[in-house]
């Protein structure tokens, strides 16, 4: 079984929110998958931008991996470095 992580994506407030916010991803997909679920959601085609963050923070390259953006963000919260 593939270890998944939760997702939460907060749209800015000239954009519109995505029903439901959450979703499940696998840790070994690279953040490509989460940009290209985004726009499909949203109905844009691949040429159209997608500008992502984590925690308002960072915006992580596409060939980053999921499981290891949800590592440094949980530790962030935790107050860890």
């Amino acid at each position: 079984m593939v270890p998944v992580v939760k997702v939460r994506l907060s749209p800015l407030p000239s954009t519109r929110a995505l029903k439901p916010p959450v979703f499940n991803c696998g840790t070994g997909q690279r953040f490509e998958f989460v940009v290209r679920f985004i726009r499909r959601r949203l109905g844009l085609k691949e040429s159209e931008g997608v500008f992502c963050y984590v925690n308002s923070v960072f915006a992580p390259g596409l060939d980053e991996g999921v499981g290891n953006l949800w590592r440094v963000s949980d530790s962030r919260a935790r107050g860890e470095r």
